[in-house]
This record gives C-alpha cells, sequence and structure tokens, in this order.
C-alpha cells in the first residue's frame, strides 16, 4: 500500500492480532490522539 502511513505499528498488529482488517486497524490506529508528555 504505497501512500499509506500507519503512526504506531504496535498499535496495529495489536488490533491486527484481536482480528481487525488491515484498513479498520490503521484507520483506528491513526485515530488515536498522540499522548501528551511534559506540560499539563
Amino acid at each position: 500500500m504505497p501512500g499509506k502511513q500507519v503512526k504506531s505499528w504496535p498499535q496495529y498488529h495489536k488490533l491486527r492480532k484481536q482480528g481487525l482488517s488491515k484498513e479498520s486497524a490503521a484507520r483506528i490506529t491513526n485515530a488515536q490522539k498522540p499522548k501528551k508528555k511534559g506540560r499539563r
């Protein structure tokens, strides 16, 4: 899939092992907000 990028590969693979399709797992992974570190 050229042009497609997954932001968090470990989370993507975890979702794939749970039975999600490649497209669904990628969509969910990329929809997650990154955890902010530092300032609160």
